[in-house]
């Protein structure tokens, strides 16, 4: 583990230590902050449970920007818990915020329509076990 890869740890913790019970969604600067991650598109989802980066990838990706890190080696990097395609973001981030208390989300992204799904979805689940709303 580099120097730099514990400092994205440290601040992850600090993060989680600030609210316990918090789910964070985050991209842009808060997400190289973070994880280390500059990829564009990318984004993270950082919870209790754990801390999971985002990362778009396509078949022809190489020939058009060049290789690109592989998943293994982002995680690596960002010591994260794991990093996956965008495709699993949406069906994750409504199994992160199970447990979670909180949810710290920036309004205003192409992101706004999935994170209000996985509210929606989160919330009927927990009434249909009677629990409220939220």
């Amino acid at each position: 583990m580099n120097l730099s890869s514990q400092i994205f740890r440290r601040r992850r913790r600090a993060l989680h230590d600030a609210h316990p019970e918090a789910c964070f969604v985050v991209r842009g600067a808060d997400l190289r902050y973070l994880t280390g991650c500059a990829e564009t598109g990318a984004r993270a989802i950082l919870s209790p449970k754990q801390d999971r980066l985002y990362v778009e990838r396509k078949a022809d990706d190489a020939l058009w920007r060049g290789e690109a890190p592989s998943l293994e080696t982002l995680a690596e990097a960002g010591q994260l818990d794991a990093v996956s395609t965008l495709g699993a973001f949406a069906a994750d981030l409504l199994g992160s915020l199970r447990g979670a208390r909180e949810l710290h989300y920036r309004l205003g992204s192409d992101d706004d329509g999935q994170v209000v799904a996985a509210l929606e979805a989160h919330a009927r689940a927990k009434h249909r076990r009677g629990m409220g709303l939220l």
